[in-house]
This record gives structure tokens, C-alpha cells and sequence, in this order.
């Protein structure tokens, strides 16, 4: 598979979250999606036609991941009813680009998950986003979305 290595600086998104389970996820995370896009407009401050979906491993929350349908924002300013800000860490990823199907983005995950890291030098950390540039995701039959993965030394 191919990547790349980058560091990217603490950022901040506004979104919608749900607490799901591998099993779950992917009639959660497009569930929420669907719910967060009529209202994506309002955010306030957002960072222009850019788009997250964000995980955040919480197993010991009893759970497997926290899922936000979300934006990056410049500057947090009254967050909407229903919605939550979620302040993410500067950090280490793995960078992967996903081509093909919106609905088989979770394939790809998979395959970082259960095969990259195994053969890799690192070990995953507890974030990874999937980074949607709005004019890459107009064909959800074709879409190139970044899969940024938290990446710490094994």
C-alpha cells in the first residue's frame, strides 16, 4: 500500500458523534453523515469545502470508537445544538489515499488496519480520519479521500 509519513499540527473540528462498534460502523457512520450534512452550514468558521470523518479508539469506554461527522474549524464560536467540538492533538500519520466507492472506504481501513500495520514499523495510535476535499466526493461511485492514521514507533 502506498503512503506517506506527515506530522500535522493540533486542529479543531465541529461535527455530530456516535459511539459505535466495528460491527456497526458502517450503518452508524453513514447514518450520521446523514444527519450532519443538512446542518453542516451551521458551523461557524469553517475551514473552506474540507470535510472529516473522525475516530477516536475508546475501548475503555466500553465501546469501540467514537465516529464524528465534522469541520474543521479556525476559531470555535457557538457550537450548534446536537453537535460537539473535538480538539485534535498535533501528531505523527500514516497518509493512504482511498480510490474507488464511498461505501468501501471501511475495505480500506481494513486493510490498514489488519495489513499495513502488521508489516510496518509502527503501531496505530488512537485517531484516524478520513479528510474529504468536497470536489473529490461529488461521485460517491469515485471519490479520492486522504485516510490519515496515528502513528506512534512499535
Amino acid at each position: 500500500m502506498d503512503y506517506e509519513i506527515k506530522e500535522k499540527d493540533a486542529f479543531t473540528v465541529v461535527g455530530m458523534e456516535i459511539k459505535t462498534t466495528m460491527k456497526d460502523a458502517p450503518k452508524d457512520c453513514s447514518t450520521i453523515w446523514e444527519k450532519f450534512m443538512p446542518r453542516m452550514h451551521e458551523i461557524k468558521n469553517p475551514v473552506p469545502k474540507v470535510a472529516y470523518g473522525l475516530c477516536k479508539d475508546t475501548p475503555e469506554e466500553g465501546f469501540d470508537f467514537k465516529y464524528w461527522a465534522a469541520l474543521e474549524v479556525t476559531k470555535v464560536e457557538d457550537v450548534p445544538e446536537g453537535m460537539v467540538e473535538v480538539n485534535v492533538p498535533k501528531a505523527k500519520y500514516a497518509v493512504f489515499i482511498h480510490k474507488g466507492k464511498m461505501c468501501d472506504v471501511g475495505q480500506t481501513w481494513g486493510k490498514i488496519y489488519c495489513e499495513w500495520f502488521k508489516e510496518s514499523k509502527y503501531k496505530p495510535g488512537p485517531i484516524g480520519f478520513e479528510y474529504c476535499e468536497e470536489d473529490k466526493i461529488k461521485d460517491i461511485e469515485n471519490v479520492e479521500v486522504e485516510l490519515w492514521c496515528q502513528i506512534v514507533d512499535k
